[in-house]
């Protein structure tokens, strides 16, 4: 007795379903790897702030409980990884000290730019190049543009994200 076998072609049709769908799953794969890579990136951006900010307010308890908030101004504009290197929290992406970017380079990572006194994010998304400032904020109450212990009350010490337009590129 004979039995019933598949109908001629049918692997050949299963094999092409099967490579089909592999290719389908393949492509919603790596459409969705892009998404997180960015989201992973982002919230990388957004730990690196929260550590430099977090950083910074130990800096300003350490010069507030010495007496000296005076040297705060000094921090307007510097680089706040050499802060960071005291407490061993300097990101393993963080490049270093740099005249310039080049915003087509294959480096990527965290600068500080020495001559416009900038902290640069270069991501490994073409979109995501970050520009930020070391910025004290404070109530300057004798108007004189600088902060000074006694006169002024001071907010804090902060990473202050600037757009793109702000910086000298």
């Amino acid at each position: 007795m004979k039995s019933i076998g598949f109908p001629p072609g049918s692997n050949n049709f299963r094999l092409a379903v099967m490579v089909i769908l592999i290719a389908l799953l393949m492509v919603v794969f790596f459409y969705y790897l892009e998404g997180a890579e960015r989201e992973l990136e982002r919230r990388s951006i957004q730990q690196t702030n929260r550590i430099i900010n977090s950083s910074m307010m130990v800096v300003f308890s350490e010069l507030a409980v010495r007496g000296e908030l005076n040297l705060l101004n000094e921090y307007i504009g510097a680089n706040p990884f050499e802060s960071m290197r005291e407490f061993n929290l300097v990101p393993p992406t963080y490049q270093g000290v740099v005249q310039s970017i080049s915003l087509t380079g294959d480096r990527v990572g965290w600068f500080y730019l020495e001559a416009e006194r900038l902290v640069v994010y270069k991501g490994i998304f073409e979109e995501s190049v970050l520009y930020y400032s070391l910025t004290l904020s404070f109530d300057d109450l004798d108007g004189n543009e600088k902060f000074e212990q006694g006169k002024d009350v001071v907010r804090r010490l902060f990473l202050k994200p600037l757009p793109q337009s702000k910086a000298n590129y």
